[in-house]
């Protein structure tokens, strides 16, 4: 199971990586079309959520084991992954936020929508997108492999299917010259 864990999270990480591309090249469009922006969004906002689900649930596992072994990098290691999962849930509710103005009142908060996508962008460019999370590592000094991937098994095939849903809902209602599918 454990390789079906590591390729279905491969695939969700191509994905999420996709779907930004595919939100910043939408955002730039004349006239934007809100029904991909929103379902750009929706994507993002359920498989990032469940990346900083899973991230929040690794330094909770992490933070009592590096503490008990005096792991002073690793203590800061992890303290710094839960600083970029706090902002990381804010930046993403700007963007969702923005969405649901759009989904209230869709000609007025349309402009709310591409405001927030372009923080949000801007913000994963400049944080996450750059970051080489250092969390494996630590993760590696304090868990077997067995031991970790049984503790962070999250992927159902209810995860599966909706992963794939959002994933092919962006895809269908991506406007000409923005490529999205595999």
């Amino acid at each position: 199971m454990t390789g079906d864990i590591r390729d279905h999270r491969h695939t969700e990480r191509r994905h999420m990586i996709r779907v930004k591309n595919a939100l910043a090249a939408g955002l730039a469009l004349t006239p934007p079309s809100a029904d991909f922006l929103l379902a750009c969004t929706d994507y993002l906002g359920y498989i990032i959520g469940r990346f900083t689900a899973q991230g929040r649930a690794n330094v909770e596992r992490l933070g009592p084991r590096v503490a008990a072994a005096g792991d002073e990098e690793g203590a800061r290691i992890v303290g710094d992954i839960a600083r970029t999962l706090g902002e990381t849930e804010s930046a993403l509710a700007g963007l969702l936020a923005g969405a649901e103005a759009c989904r209230d009142q869709p000609e007025d908060g349309l402009p709310q929508l591409l405001a927030a996508g372009r923080r949000f962008i801007a913000f994963y460019d400049a944080v996450l997108a750059s970051r080489k999370d250092p969390a494996q590592q630590i993760i590696d000094r304090h868990f077997s492999s067995a031991e970790y991937w049984a503790l962070t098994n999250d992927v159902t095939s209810e995860s599966v299917a909706t992963e794939d849903a959002l994933f092919q809902r962006v895809a269908r209602l991506a406007p000409a010259g923005i490529q999205v599918s595999d």
